[in-house]
């Protein structure tokens, strides 16, 4: 219209889309009280690897992939340091016209400043040497089929886990 090639722009015929509620729930934020029970319902949970999803990401603020993608060789335990230097992810690409197929990868975090070092006490090397020992069970159990990836929260074939089944794991607790 603006050039003179269009006498009406045609665009003004067309009714902008209405903004629809997202189908998905939006996040809560816990009290420090429901913080606290939280806290102490995962340190004695059954089910080690969504207690440790829960437990870190509490104490330190990790993001899901960031817990999923630490791996053994960036824990210290004698300085009681540990870094986060990758984290896992869902990768989606296309299977045929109207399929997607999800697959787990290893990457960076989210962002430069996501590479940090954190202190660890002595009740997170606790919850670590927990995680450990459950990680080296599964290696057990998995025998000739273990992939080694050196992650703390691994599958039970050593891979990386899947972030979704992680997720619905921590939501029991």
């Amino acid at each position: 219209v603006r050039t003179g090639r269009l006498t009406v722009n045609p665009m003004t015929a067309v009714r902008a889309p209405r903004s629809m509620p997202s189908k998905r729930k939006s996040s809560v934020n816990l009290t420090v009280d429901q913080a606290r029970q939280l806290y102490l319902v995962a340190r004695q949970h059954p089910d080690v690897t969504a207690a440790t999803v829960i437990l870190l990401g509490l104490k330190f603020g990790l993001r899901h992939g960031e817990i999923l993608g630490l791996r053994i060789s960036d824990i210290d335990f004698d300085t009681g340091l540990f870094t986060i230097n990758q984290a896992v992810t869902q990768s989606y690409r296309r299977a045929g016209p109207d399929a997607w197929v999800a697959g787990t990868v290893i990457g960076t975090p989210k962002t430069r400043a996501s590479h940090r070092t954190l202190q660890l006490q002595d009740t997170d090397i606790a919850v670590i040497l927990r995680a450990l020992d459950h990680r080296n069970q599964l290696r057990s159990d998995a025998g000739d089929d273990w992939v080694e990836h050196d992650l703390l929260l691994p599958s039970a074939k050593g891979t990386p886990m899947n972030q979704s089944n992680s997720l619905k794991r921590a939501k029991k607790i």
